[in-house]
Protein backbone atom coordinates (compact mmCIF):
# COMPACT_ATOMS: atom_id res chain seq x y z
CA UNK A 1 0.00 0.00 0.00
CA UNK A 2 1.88 3.62 -1.31
CA UNK A 3 0.56 6.52 0.93
CA UNK A 4 -0.27 9.62 -0.95
CA UNK A 5 -0.70 13.02 -0.05
CA UNK A 6 -2.23 16.49 -0.93
CA UNK A 7 -0.96 19.58 -0.29
CA UNK A 8 -1.97 21.45 2.15
CA UNK A 9 -2.67 24.74 0.60
CA UNK A 10 -4.96 22.84 -1.92
CA UNK A 11 -6.81 21.92 1.61
CA UNK A 12 -6.97 24.95 2.93
CA UNK A 13 -8.44 26.67 0.16
CA UNK A 14 -11.39 24.00 0.12
CA UNK A 15 -11.96 24.15 3.93
CA UNK A 16 -11.69 27.31 4.91
CA UNK A 17 -14.87 28.23 2.63
CA UNK A 18 -16.78 25.11 3.04
CA UNK A 19 -17.99 25.42 6.93
CA UNK A 20 -15.66 23.26 8.19
CA UNK A 21 -13.70 24.58 11.28
CA UNK A 22 -12.11 21.73 12.97
CA UNK A 23 -8.57 21.57 12.49
CA UNK A 24 -6.66 18.83 11.13
CA UNK A 25 -9.32 16.44 10.50
CA UNK A 26 -8.31 15.20 7.32
CA UNK A 27 -5.27 14.06 8.63
CA UNK A 28 -7.14 11.09 9.31
CA UNK A 29 -8.29 10.47 5.67
CA UNK A 30 -6.18 7.72 3.71
CA UNK A 31 -5.17 8.64 0.55
CA UNK A 32 -3.37 5.56 -0.83
CA UNK A 33 -2.86 3.16 -3.80
CA UNK A 34 -2.53 -0.30 -3.81
CA UNK A 35 1.25 -0.57 -6.12
CA UNK A 36 2.09 1.96 -8.53
CA UNK A 37 0.08 0.73 -11.54
CA UNK A 38 -3.25 1.10 -9.17
CA UNK A 39 -5.58 4.08 -9.53
CA UNK A 40 -5.31 6.10 -6.21
CA UNK A 41 -8.39 6.09 -3.45
CA UNK A 42 -9.09 8.08 -0.45
CA UNK A 43 -10.98 6.07 2.92
CA UNK A 44 -12.42 7.88 5.61
CA UNK A 45 -12.39 7.37 9.13
CA UNK A 46 -15.04 6.25 10.98
CA UNK A 47 -17.76 8.98 10.94
CA UNK A 48 -21.44 9.40 12.41
CA UNK A 49 -24.36 11.47 11.02
CA UNK A 50 -23.20 14.82 11.82
CA UNK A 51 -22.15 18.06 9.88
CA UNK A 52 -18.78 18.11 10.61
CA UNK A 53 -18.88 14.14 9.22
CA UNK A 54 -20.87 15.67 6.40
CA UNK A 55 -18.75 18.60 5.75
CA UNK A 56 -15.76 16.80 5.53
CA UNK A 57 -17.16 14.27 2.85
CA UNK A 58 -18.43 17.55 0.62
CA UNK A 59 -15.20 18.89 0.96
CA UNK A 60 -13.13 15.95 -0.01
CA UNK A 61 -15.74 15.93 -2.91
CA UNK A 62 -14.18 19.51 -3.73
CA UNK A 63 -10.92 18.66 -3.44
CA UNK A 64 -10.65 16.07 -5.72
CA UNK A 65 -12.49 18.14 -8.05
CA UNK A 66 -9.94 21.27 -7.82
CA UNK A 67 -7.60 18.63 -8.26
CA UNK A 68 -8.89 17.81 -11.73
CA UNK A 69 -9.80 14.67 -10.60
CA UNK A 70 -11.84 12.05 -12.68
CA UNK A 71 -14.11 9.12 -11.76
CA UNK A 72 -12.75 5.96 -13.73
CA UNK A 73 -14.89 3.09 -14.81
CA UNK A 74 -13.27 1.27 -12.43
CA UNK A 75 -13.72 2.42 -9.30
CA UNK A 76 -16.45 2.16 -7.07
CA UNK A 77 -17.64 3.79 -3.47
CA UNK A 78 -17.60 1.40 -1.00
CA UNK A 79 -20.31 2.49 2.07
CA UNK A 80 -19.30 0.66 5.58
CA UNK A 81 -22.02 0.38 8.29
CA UNK A 82 -21.08 -1.09 11.99
CA UNK A 83 -22.18 -3.84 13.07
CA UNK A 84 -23.04 -2.36 16.39
CA UNK A 85 -25.96 -0.61 15.45
CA UNK A 86 -27.81 -3.70 15.43
CA UNK A 87 -26.88 -3.73 18.95
CA UNK A 88 -26.21 -7.65 18.76
CA UNK A 89 -29.70 -8.57 17.90
CA UNK A 90 -28.55 -11.17 15.53
CA UNK A 91 -32.37 -11.38 13.95
CA UNK A 92 -31.43 -7.58 12.39
CA UNK A 93 -29.19 -8.77 10.61
CA UNK A 94 -31.24 -12.15 9.03
CA UNK A 95 -33.52 -9.81 8.25
CA UNK A 96 -30.71 -7.76 6.45
CA UNK A 97 -29.82 -10.29 4.62
CA UNK A 98 -33.53 -11.61 3.53
CA UNK A 99 -34.55 -8.02 2.34
CA UNK A 100 -30.98 -8.52 -0.02
CA UNK A 101 -31.90 -11.95 -1.27
CA UNK A 102 -35.53 -11.03 -2.31
CA UNK A 103 -33.81 -8.05 -4.63
CA UNK A 104 -30.34 -7.98 -5.13
CA UNK A 105 -30.70 -7.34 -8.68
CA UNK A 106 -32.88 -4.04 -7.46
CA UNK A 107 -30.65 -3.26 -5.60
CA UNK A 108 -27.78 -2.49 -8.40
CA UNK A 109 -30.57 -0.84 -10.46
CA UNK A 110 -30.54 2.02 -7.75
CA UNK A 111 -27.42 2.04 -6.55
CA UNK A 112 -26.45 4.79 -8.77
CA UNK A 113 -27.48 8.66 -10.22
CA UNK A 114 -30.01 8.28 -13.24
CA UNK A 115 -28.57 7.21 -16.34
CA UNK A 116 -25.21 6.18 -14.54
CA UNK A 117 -24.73 2.11 -15.77
CA UNK A 118 -23.28 0.20 -13.28
CA UNK A 119 -19.61 -0.22 -13.89
CA UNK A 120 -18.02 -2.90 -16.53
CA UNK A 121 -15.89 -4.49 -13.41
CA UNK A 122 -18.47 -4.88 -10.99
CA UNK A 123 -19.55 -8.43 -11.57
CA UNK A 124 -16.04 -9.11 -10.64
CA UNK A 125 -15.66 -6.81 -7.35
CA UNK A 126 -18.92 -7.22 -6.70
CA UNK A 127 -20.23 -10.45 -7.17
CA UNK A 128 -23.81 -11.15 -6.18
CA UNK A 129 -24.82 -12.89 -3.49
CA UNK A 130 -28.59 -13.54 -3.75
CA UNK A 131 -28.15 -17.06 -4.68
CA UNK A 132 -26.06 -18.08 -1.77
CA UNK A 133 -28.19 -16.17 0.97
CA UNK A 134 -31.21 -18.22 -0.29
CA UNK A 135 -29.32 -21.86 0.14
CA UNK A 136 -27.88 -20.98 3.06
CA UNK A 137 -31.69 -20.09 4.24
CA UNK A 138 -32.71 -23.49 2.68
CA UNK A 139 -30.09 -25.11 4.48
CA UNK A 140 -31.49 -23.51 7.81
CA UNK A 141 -33.62 -20.72 8.58
CA UNK A 142 -31.10 -19.56 11.64
CA UNK A 143 -27.90 -17.27 11.56
CA UNK A 144 -25.31 -17.94 14.61
CA UNK A 145 -22.51 -16.43 14.96
CA UNK A 146 -21.33 -17.27 18.42
CA UNK A 147 -18.13 -17.93 17.89
CA UNK A 148 -14.61 -17.76 15.13
CA UNK A 149 -16.01 -21.24 13.33
CA UNK A 150 -19.42 -19.80 13.52
CA UNK A 151 -17.90 -16.41 11.42
CA UNK A 152 -16.26 -18.69 9.00
CA UNK A 153 -19.28 -20.98 8.46
CA UNK A 154 -21.21 -17.81 7.83
CA UNK A 155 -18.98 -16.32 5.41
CA UNK A 156 -18.29 -19.45 3.51
CA UNK A 157 -22.26 -19.88 3.06
CA UNK A 158 -23.01 -16.31 2.24
CA UNK A 159 -19.97 -15.17 0.11
CA UNK A 160 -18.26 -17.99 -1.05
CA UNK A 161 -19.70 -20.93 -1.72
CA UNK A 162 -19.97 -20.40 -5.38
CA UNK A 163 -16.71 -18.87 -6.14
CA UNK A 164 -13.72 -21.06 -4.72
CA UNK A 165 -12.15 -21.09 -7.55
CA UNK A 166 -12.04 -16.82 -8.16
CA UNK A 167 -9.68 -17.23 -4.70
CA UNK A 168 -7.42 -19.97 -5.50
CA UNK A 169 -5.13 -18.87 -8.18
CA UNK A 170 -1.57 -19.80 -9.60
CA UNK A 171 -0.63 -19.90 -5.31
CA UNK A 172 -3.41 -22.36 -4.30
CA UNK A 173 -3.33 -25.20 -7.13
CA UNK A 174 -3.30 -27.52 -4.80
CA UNK A 175 -6.52 -26.29 -3.32
CA UNK A 176 -7.96 -26.09 -7.00
CA UNK A 177 -7.15 -29.63 -7.73
CA UNK A 178 -8.88 -30.93 -4.25
CA UNK A 179 -11.88 -28.51 -5.47
CA UNK A 180 -12.05 -30.23 -8.65
CA UNK A 181 -12.68 -33.69 -6.66
CA UNK A 182 -15.39 -32.25 -3.92
CA UNK A 183 -18.92 -33.19 -4.14
CA UNK A 184 -20.43 -32.08 -1.05
CA UNK A 185 -20.23 -29.08 0.91
CA UNK A 186 -18.69 -29.79 3.74
CA UNK A 187 -15.76 -31.05 1.54
CA UNK A 188 -16.27 -27.71 -0.01
CA UNK A 189 -15.88 -25.98 3.33
CA UNK A 190 -12.73 -27.78 4.24
CA UNK A 191 -11.42 -26.69 1.14
CA UNK A 192 -11.82 -23.24 2.52
CA UNK A 193 -10.34 -23.27 5.71
CA UNK A 194 -7.71 -24.66 4.18
CA UNK A 195 -7.01 -21.54 2.06
CA UNK A 196 -7.65 -19.12 5.11
CA UNK A 197 -4.87 -21.04 6.25
CA UNK A 198 -2.20 -20.42 3.78
CA UNK A 199 -3.51 -17.54 2.63
CA UNK A 200 -1.12 -14.25 2.71
CA UNK A 201 -2.29 -11.07 4.70
CA UNK A 202 -2.54 -9.06 1.40
CA UNK A 203 -4.87 -11.71 -0.56
CA UNK A 204 -8.56 -9.68 -0.52
CA UNK A 205 -10.27 -11.98 -3.02
CA UNK A 206 -12.80 -12.69 -0.13
CA UNK A 207 -14.23 -8.97 -0.29
CA UNK A 208 -15.39 -9.17 -4.00
CA UNK A 209 -19.05 -9.58 -3.26
CA UNK A 210 -21.62 -7.18 -3.42
CA UNK A 211 -22.10 -7.25 0.40
CA UNK A 212 -18.79 -8.28 2.19
CA UNK A 213 -18.77 -9.37 5.49
CA UNK A 214 -15.32 -9.90 5.93
CA UNK A 215 -14.62 -7.42 8.07
CA UNK A 216 -17.36 -7.89 10.59
CA UNK A 217 -17.02 -9.83 14.45
CA UNK A 218 -19.95 -10.37 15.43
CA UNK A 219 -18.25 -12.84 18.11
CA UNK A 220 -16.15 -10.15 19.96
CA UNK A 221 -17.06 -6.33 21.92
CA UNK A 222 -16.39 -4.86 18.46
CA UNK A 223 -18.87 -6.07 15.64
CA UNK A 224 -16.80 -4.65 13.18
CA UNK A 225 -18.70 -3.21 10.00
CA UNK A 226 -20.46 -4.53 6.48
CA UNK A 227 -19.43 -3.02 3.32
CA UNK A 228 -21.24 -2.63 0.41
CA UNK A 229 -19.24 -2.69 -2.88
CA UNK A 230 -21.98 -2.08 -5.58
CA UNK A 231 -21.86 1.12 -5.99
CA UNK A 232 -20.12 3.37 -9.06
CA UNK A 233 -17.82 5.72 -7.56
CA UNK A 234 -18.77 9.53 -7.65
CA UNK A 235 -17.69 13.05 -6.72
CA UNK A 236 -21.09 14.21 -6.18
CA UNK A 237 -21.83 14.68 -2.74
CA UNK A 238 -25.39 14.58 -3.38
CA UNK A 239 -25.15 10.90 -5.15
CA UNK A 240 -22.95 9.73 -2.35
CA UNK A 241 -25.38 10.99 0.18
CA UNK A 242 -28.27 9.46 -1.14
CA UNK A 243 -26.22 5.95 -1.69
CA UNK A 244 -25.26 6.49 2.19
CA UNK A 245 -29.12 7.15 2.98
CA UNK A 246 -29.95 3.59 1.29
CA UNK A 247 -27.88 1.59 3.37
CA UNK A 248 -29.11 3.18 6.36
CA UNK A 249 -32.68 2.96 5.96
CA UNK A 250 -31.87 -0.75 5.35
CA UNK A 251 -30.17 -1.02 8.55
CA UNK A 252 -32.68 0.87 10.64
CA UNK A 253 -35.83 -1.48 8.70
CA UNK A 254 -33.75 -4.21 9.51
CA UNK A 255 -33.30 -3.41 13.18
CA UNK A 256 -36.93 -2.02 13.14
CA UNK A 257 -38.23 -5.62 12.00
CA UNK A 258 -36.31 -7.89 14.75
CA UNK A 259 -37.68 -5.77 17.42
CA UNK A 260 -41.33 -6.16 15.77
CA UNK A 261 -42.43 -2.49 14.66
CA UNK A 262 -45.78 -3.59 13.63
CA UNK A 263 -45.68 -1.05 10.74
CA UNK A 264 -42.49 -2.50 9.43
CA UNK A 265 -44.08 -5.95 9.49
CA UNK A 266 -46.83 -5.69 7.49
CA UNK A 267 -44.82 -3.63 4.61
CA UNK A 268 -42.30 -6.93 5.11
CA UNK A 269 -45.30 -9.12 4.29
CA UNK A 270 -46.71 -7.74 1.34
CA UNK A 271 -42.45 -6.81 0.18
CA UNK A 272 -42.14 -10.81 0.51
CA UNK A 273 -44.69 -11.42 -2.44
CA UNK A 274 -43.28 -13.09 -5.09
CA UNK A 275 -46.03 -12.83 -7.97
CA UNK A 276 -45.46 -9.75 -8.91
CA UNK A 277 -43.60 -7.55 -11.41
CA UNK A 278 -40.35 -6.17 -11.03
CA UNK A 279 -41.27 -2.34 -11.01
CA UNK A 280 -43.86 -3.65 -8.19
CA UNK A 281 -41.07 -5.11 -6.32
CA UNK A 282 -39.41 -2.23 -7.04
CA UNK A 283 -42.07 -0.22 -5.26
CA UNK A 284 -43.05 -2.97 -2.15
CA UNK A 285 -39.04 -2.19 -1.31
CA UNK A 286 -38.95 1.36 -1.31
CA UNK A 287 -42.30 1.31 0.58
CA UNK A 288 -40.32 -1.00 2.95
CA UNK A 289 -37.56 1.42 3.52
CA UNK A 290 -38.76 4.75 2.58
CA UNK A 291 -41.72 6.66 4.36
CA UNK A 292 -40.59 10.25 2.58
CA UNK A 293 -42.15 9.90 -0.93
CA UNK A 294 -39.22 12.67 -2.11
CA UNK A 295 -36.86 10.00 -1.33
CA UNK A 296 -39.02 6.78 -2.71
CA UNK A 297 -38.58 8.95 -6.00
CA UNK A 298 -34.99 9.46 -6.13
CA UNK A 299 -34.77 5.97 -6.38
CA UNK A 300 -37.85 4.92 -8.54
CA UNK A 301 -36.02 7.54 -11.45
CA UNK A 302 -32.68 5.58 -10.82
CA UNK A 303 -34.55 2.24 -11.50
CA UNK A 304 -36.19 4.09 -14.75
CA UNK A 305 -33.32 5.36 -16.36
CA UNK A 306 -31.74 1.59 -16.43
CA UNK A 307 -34.06 -0.85 -15.89
CA UNK A 308 -33.56 -2.68 -19.69
CA UNK A 309 -30.41 -1.98 -19.92
CA UNK A 310 -29.02 -5.39 -20.47
CA UNK A 311 -25.41 -4.92 -18.58
CA UNK A 312 -27.92 -5.59 -15.19
CA UNK A 313 -28.90 -9.37 -16.41
CA UNK A 314 -25.95 -11.03 -14.87
CA UNK A 315 -27.12 -9.77 -11.71
CA UNK A 316 -30.17 -11.85 -11.93
CA UNK A 317 -29.32 -14.64 -9.77
CA UNK A 318 -30.70 -17.85 -7.18
CA UNK A 319 -34.46 -18.10 -7.05
CA UNK A 320 -36.71 -15.15 -8.85
CA UNK A 321 -38.48 -13.34 -6.39
CA UNK A 322 -40.65 -11.60 -8.99
CA UNK A 323 -41.81 -11.76 -12.46
CA UNK A 324 -39.09 -10.56 -14.52
CA UNK A 325 -40.12 -8.81 -18.00
CA UNK A 326 -38.55 -11.80 -20.13
CA UNK A 327 -40.73 -14.40 -18.16
CA UNK A 328 -43.37 -11.99 -18.89
CA UNK A 329 -42.56 -12.07 -22.68
CA UNK A 330 -42.74 -15.51 -22.73
CA UNK A 331 -46.16 -15.54 -21.44
CA UNK A 332 -47.37 -13.52 -23.64
CA UNK A 333 -45.85 -14.96 -26.16
CA UNK A 334 -47.60 -18.45 -25.55
CA UNK A 335 -50.77 -16.73 -24.95
CA UNK A 336 -50.62 -14.84 -29.00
Amino acid sequence: MKSLSIPIYLISKITNNSDFEKENEFSKWIFSKETDDDLPEASSPIMTNTLDNLNQIKAICMIFKVLGAQIHGGTGLHINIGVDYFNGNIDALKYLLIIWSECEELFFKISNKENDEIRVCANTMSNPIKANIQKTFEENNRIVLNNEEDFTRFMYNIQLRERLNDLFGFSHGDLEFELMHANTEEEKYVIFKKYLEEKSDDDTSIRYTSVNFNHMTWHKNDKGRIEFRLFNSSLDFEIIMQNILLISKLFQTSLELANNSKTKQQYFTEFLNDNVSEEEKLNLLLNLLFDNEEEKEIFKKRWISVKDKSSYKKFYTGRKTFITDEKVSCLEKNQS
